[in-house]
């Protein structure tokens, strides 16, 4: 149909969606580029253009996109799907004082929308994780999740949790696994429906980090094993991730940690097929395979987080690492 009629707005919309995964997204590529000339004034075709752009690491492009799709005053861009969308490309960008400037107009504008106040909440966790600002000044910002999702409630836990165990506040962490298990305890008593997995899988995280941090590594590592297979059995999801810090993200950190750096490098790599070219997972298997001996694969991921992050904050430490690890290579 798409070649047929490559000017027909359905055909690219239904192409993206056909292709909505990390798996198939560049033999989306040709669609989203003609979707987006095609409805050049339509908000939605410039957004559903970034569902493949996204899935294949383009941060530009979902940068581009989402900011057409918001809306040419900025000054009225809300907490919305574009605008998340949004904020998670300046994060993968390493623009991280524009996500933050961009976080601090969603603040004003929470009121806005159906779920203004679930939104910023989400985005404010991308923000901590990725830019791993755990005594960020918007973690004390008050905001109201009484009525979401418990998605949405358990992911703030889990950033409350996590960016206090960073910070060496174990009571603070302890807390935060405390609100995460009545999340999970709560979404017992509803009324029977197909379990959303992720708040199974930050409590499991969770779980990890704390186990870590008392030298249990064995436990940490079980628990872990557990959180990646849970993670890989739940069905496909667009967009920036549910969990907002991967688990197998997480879990090459922690094996990295642990002195087992080839272990650590398979689950960067998994990571890296779920999510190209995600910034974080690009340092963590340049770190790990630097430290395995793996100098081929370390500059290749390097190398993609140095042009990734081409405009990137010039203060940010893993540039510089990126950088003198390339330069030092014959």
């Amino acid at each position: 149909m798409f070649r047929a009629n490559p000017d027909h707005p359905g055909a690219a919309h239904l192409l993206i969606h056909c292709y909505d995964d990390a798996e198939h997204a560049p033999r989306g590529i040709p669609a989203a580029r003609a979707y987006s000339r095609i409805a050049p004034d339509a908000a939605h075709a410039q957004h559903m253009t970034t569902h493949i752009f996204l899935a294949s690491g383009m941060w530009d492009e979902v940068v581009s996109q989402n900011e057409i799709a918001s809306g040419r005053d900025r000054a009225a861009w809300a907490p919305n799907h574009y605008t998340q969308w949004l904020g998670y490309g300046y994060l993968q960008q390493g623009r991280y004082e524009e996500a933050l400037r961009h976080l601090e107009r969603m603040r004003q504008n929470a009121s806005q929308g159906r779920r203004g106040l679930a939104v910023l909440s989400q985005m404010r966790a991308e923000y901590v994780v990725n830019t791993e600002r755990w005594d960020s000044p918007s973690l004390r910002w008050e905001i109201d999740l009484s009525s979401v999702r418990a998605r949405d409630a358990a992911v703030d836990a889990f950033v409350a949790g996590l960016s206090a165990l960073r910070r060496g506040d174990r009571v603070g962490a302890d807390r935060g696994l405390t609100d995460l298990v009545d999340v999970n305890q709560n979404r017992a008593s509803l009324p029977s429906q197909p379990r959303d997995q992720v708040p199974d899988i930050l409590e499991k995280e969770l779980r990890a980090l704390l186990r870590q941090a008392d030298r249990a590594v064995g436990e940490a590592v079980a628990l872990m094993r557990e959180a990646t297979t849970l993670a890989d059995a739940m069905p496909v999801e667009f967009g920036p991730p549910g969990d907002v810090k991967p688990a197998h993200e997480l879990f090459g950190e922690m094996l990295l940690q642990a002195g087992r750096p080839r272990e650590a490098q398979r689950e960067f790599a998994r990571q890296l097929r779920l999510a190209p070219k995600r910034a974080l997972s690009l340092r963590g298997l340049g770190r790990a395979a630097a430290a395995a001996g793996d100098s081929v694969v370390a500059a290749r991921a390097y190398g993609e987080l140095q042009q990734i992050w081409h405009g990137a904050d010039t203060n940010l430490s893993a540039l510089v690492e990126a950088r003198r690890f390339l330069a030092a290579r014959p």
